[in-house]
């Protein structure tokens, strides 16, 4: 309910907003905040379709809003195709879509843009983070916005910058999340600093600077292109207003609650009936019937559930007929809203009751917007217009209740939110292994185990690094290995037997991680193995300790062919990592080399890309060394050393049979002294030979040592005996 000042024009133009506004005429105001008057409201719409039509308005969005906007511009899709397979796997050929487009979004300049939803779901966290690959930007609106870089690309010269229009534009969106479409977008938008007031409103349509009405509980509006008019009449329906036209400008502000002072209206004079008649009393009272429709139900965007329309309806039992609904366009809560729809029907109930009282003159007091309180009659009544007749003035009021509408709480009702998530960033480990019998021998096994420190980590995608340059190889998936780094260093061990007592203490990276549990069965089928450094280890027992620590214990060192690394120091903060299926394989070209290997990765998470040296490159084709050595010293001084061939890929032992050759030919490499620079080679395709004392006398007291010799690298070195001295 507006309190207005009306003029006898006024009143026949438009209603009450239209009257106040109407009488202003050829004053002050400018013709364009005429329009119609809609007492309900335009229906709202739901958050669902980004529209692009010609002629379609462009709201005017205020405070805090959520805005589907219109799509303004947009380039054709762009097709990305990506192999993967081959070698013994099948071919795939996998083809993603990606698009850029700006979205218009408001006509009047904003302060920024928070969330931003896709299909339902979250594109854009509270924190800036765009959940798809992609590029976003954001124009304020402002009227010396230059042309987005991307549009002028496109566009040359002719490139709009759409001043006075605040956009957003997405550059190279990725769609595979979205069905390879555009999709459905609403934006939350944040048009105003600091909370915004009815002057943004009336202002920003008729440069009225005598606004000072503040919107208790509204946190946003949206006007889509309506009349000043249109705008004025929702929020009196939601926070009533005062306004007066009576002067040189317009003046709107709050009406007058019931607890404000109230001066006492004189005594009534004679006036005119409608019908010329004399009123002697100077006073009149009308009760109107007590209307079927007379409780409002308001219809809002609920800021509880995400800008999701909410319905609250004013407490009390409803009257049979119709609902009547207010389409509020604004944000605000559930509590604020049935505060809303309680006072509108006490107001509604109120506006049954009209009084007219005739005096002689008016004043500031008495005025249009003011409470008074009527000789005879009991309570406050509200001034709600004034008119000239030929005997004086007559005051038409209506009574004001107390408002009582703050005692009762609104429900928002249950609402599936998604999930506002920061993508984390990626950690990434890669290493080659030896191979492990499965396959061909012939093909290295190089990994990549990506991560990341929660379970919301999205995948990453694989890249090898050369001369400044990222190359495509490989896509981890979201299932992430159990890595960490040890919290204990571990002293060098044997690799002869599965030691019970001794334990690796395990920090792992992610909470949401764990060890599988093993047992002997388990080791000796192959599993369990994590990789500690360079060296290979199986473990027994797999116990907690903490969240995210780990007690290994039982260990059996120094698994496939890795019995130098065992014999070494593992500090503290040595990478560790599971290895199952979780591994993402990578392409063989990656094995071997001097010259140090990186590879990259690049997830959601990640600001930049995250590199990684490739370790152990090698491992795959290289033999193991040879076990057992035994010496057999000679009549004449001389020794007959040998040693038991292992091969690559043999896991297990098998009794009364040869471990496979695997390598061409067999081939083995002895040496006497240093493993780098030997004082002697000899070359020998069986597992032994024979070292005469003439071959010996010159190098005393030299390591003897043996490494087999396979297609792609030479085994580390099996330690044999000293040289005589």
């Amino acid at each position: 309910m507006a309190t207005l000042a009306l003029t006898a024009v006024g009143t026949a133009i438009g209603g009450p907003i239209g009257g106040a506004i109407g009488g202003l005429l050829g004053r002050t105001l400018d013709s364009q905040i005429l329009g119609s008057d809609s007492r309900s409201g335009p229906r709202l719409e739901e958050l669902a379709v980004s529209t692009s039509s010609y002629g379609s308005p462009i709201a005017q969005q205020f405070g805090t809003m959520r805005s589907v906007g219109s799509i303004i511009w947009a380039t054709d899709l762009v097709e990305t195709s990506e192999r993967s397979g081959g070698k013994g796997r099948p071919s795939v050929t996998t083809y993603n879509y990606s698009t850029s487009f700006a979205v218009s979004l408001s006509s009047r300049p904003i302060h920024g843009i928070g969330r931003i939803w896709a299909n339902g779901n979250l594109l854009r966290g509270a924190s800036g983070d765009l959940k798809s690959p992609g590029l976003f930007r954001i124009h304020q609106g402002y009227g010396d916005q230059i042309p987005d870089p991307l549009i002028s690309a496109a566009e040359g010269a002719h490139a709009p910058a759409f001043r006075g229009t605040a956009y957003v534009v997405f550059e190279d969106l990725a769609l595979a999340d979205f069905g390879n479409r555009i999709p459905a977008l609403s934006f939350e938008i944040f048009a105003d600093t600091q909370p915004f007031t009815l002057t943004d409103i009336v202002n920003s349509s008729s440069g009225n600077d005598h606004t000072q009405a503040t919107l208790r509980g509204i946190r946003g509006f949206t006007n889509s292109g309506g009349s000043l008019i249109g705008a004025l009449d929702l929020i009196d329906n939601a926070v009533p207003l005062a306004v007066d036209a009576g002067k040189a400008s317009l003046t709107v502000q709050n009406a007058p609650q019931f607890e404000q002072a109230a001066p006492k209206l004189p005594a009534p004079v004679a006036s005119m009936d409608g019908n010329g008649a004399i009123n002697l009393g100077g006073q009149a009272l009308n009760r109107t019937e007590r209307q079927k429709t007379e409780p409002i139900a308001v219809r809002y965007y609920d800021v509880e559930r995400d800008y999701q329309l909410g319905l609250q309806r004013p407490t009390g039992r409803a009257n049979p007929g119709p609902e009547r609904t207010l389409e509020l366009p604004a944000a605000t809560t559930p509590d604020e809203a049935r505060r809303i729809a309680n006072a509108a029907s006490r107001r509604q109930a109120s506006k049954r009751v009209v009084l007219r009282w005739n005096i002689t003159e008016i004043s500031d007091a008495i005025s249009p917007g003011k409470l008074v309180t009527v000789p005879g009659f009991d309570g406050k009544w509200l001034i709600t217009s004034w008119e000239w007749r030929e005997i004086g003035v007559e005051l038409e009021l209506e009574p004001v209740r107390p408002d009582f509408s703050d005692t009762f709480l609104g429900e928002a009702g249950a609402s599936s939110k998604p999930q506002d998530v920061l993508f984390p960033p990626t950690s990434l480990r890669a290493f080659e292994l030896p191979w492990d019998g499965i396959g061909t021998a012939d093909e290295a096994r190089v990994y990549a185990a990506a991560s990341s420190v929660d379970q919301h980590w999205a995948g990453a995608a694989l890249f090898s690094e050369a001369n400044s340059e990222l190359i495509p190889i490989a896509t981890a998936a979201r299932t992430q290995p159990v890595s960490g780094r040890l919290i204990a260093s571990r002293q060098p061990g044997q690799a002869l037997f599965l030691d019970r007592n001794a334990a690796l203490e395990v920090h792992l990276d992610s909470p949401d991680m764990q060890f599988p549990p093993s047992s002997t069965e388990i080791i000796a089928n192959g599993r369990a193995r994590i990789l500690v450094g360079d060296e290979i280890v199986q473990y027994l027992d797999a116990t907690q300790v903490d969240v995210d620590t780990w007690r290994l214990q039982g260990l059996l060192r120094g698994r496939g062919g890795t019995e130098h690394a065992a014999v070494g120091i593992h500090e503290i903060g040595t990478l560790v990592t599971f290895l199952d299926d979780t591994l993402t394989r990578l392409p063989s070209h990656l094995s071997g080399g001097t010259n140090p290997l990186s590879i990259a990765a690049i997830g959601r998470g990640d600001n930049s890309p995250v590199s990684a040296v490739v370790e152990n490159r090698g491992a795959s084709l290289r033999p193991i060394a040879p076990v057992h050595p035994k010496t057999k010293v000679q009549t004449d001084g001389g020794i007959v050393v040998s040693w038991t061939r292992r091969a690559r890929g043999a896991w297990e032992w098998l009794d009364g049979v040869d471990v496979p050759l695997v390598e061409e030919v067999e081939r083995y490499c002895i040496g006497i002294g240093p493993t780098g620079q030997p004082n002697q080679l000899w070359v020998r395709n069986e597992p032994q030979i024979v070292l005469t004392s003439s071959m010996l006398n010159p190098f005393p007291g030299q390591a003897i040592w043996v490494q087999q010799i396979g297609r792609h690298a030479k085994s580390h070195p099996l330690f044999l005996t000293i040289s005589p001295s």
